[in-house]
């Protein structure tokens, strides 16, 4: 298991660390940052031989990685860009939870998807046809990156046409927002009916 820097030795190196377990913005207020991402999705279970580390107890069991975030920013007259990891707690989970905790839009998705392996080779068809059919708006484009795995790259081709952007580092990705577009940029059915119901879009 390769060796992970504690916290002490990124504030030995000059790092400040700042932990929580609740959502918050960084950069000023530009960019989301999730808090925990409920799994609501039946077929984006754990992951076999997941772990967590913990610098009291070391490396644990811990198959649905519970502590995973992901990242969004709002662009005006655009939506949301969605910034997930590597989607171990389902990219399903990962966009059903920024539209109904920011009511907007998806315009990009970004990230691992996590659906390379036999043993995830299942999940491509739903997952495709969520971010694809189910999803709506849907995105106007998915970057699939690293654990994505060629299947699902392929699948979201053929979905999305040229929406899907196999990406990888080093990509630099230009969005270009629109604050007068978006005064006129209704979706009333993202919008949720009262301050205790969820936006409803699947």
């Amino acid at each position: 298991m390769a060796c992970v820097p504690l916290f002490k030795e990124h504030r030995r190196w000059g790092g400040e660390v700042r932990t929580s377990r609740d959502e918050h913005t960084v950069a000023e207020g530009t960019v989301y940052v999730s808090g925990e991402i409920p799994r609501v999705t039946p077929y984006e279970g754990g992951l076999l031989g997941g772990m967590r580390f913990r610098e009291e107890r070391g490396w644990t069991s811990e198959p649905h990685l519970m502590d995973e975030r992901y990242a969004a920013i709002d662009i005006a007259g655009k939506g949301l860009v969605i910034f997930s990891a590597c989607s171990h707690a389902g990219i399903v989970n990962v966009v059903k939870d920024a539209v109904q905790k920011l009511v907007r839009p998806v315009y990009m998705v970004i990230g691992g998807l996590h659906l390379a392996g036999p043993e995830l080779v299942p999940r491509i068809p739903r997952t495709v046809n969520f971010l694809a059919n189910e999803l709506r708006p849907a995105p106007t484009y998915v970057l699939p990156m690293h654990c994505s795995g060629c299947q699902s790259k392929i699948a979201l081709e053929r979905a999305l046409g040229e929406g899907c952007v196999p990406a990888g580092v080093g990509i630099k990705v230009e969005i270009r927002g629109d604050r007068e577009g978006d005064r006129d940029y209704s979706l009333p059915y993202l919008q949720p009916t009262s301050p205790d119901t969820k936006p409803s879009i699947w």
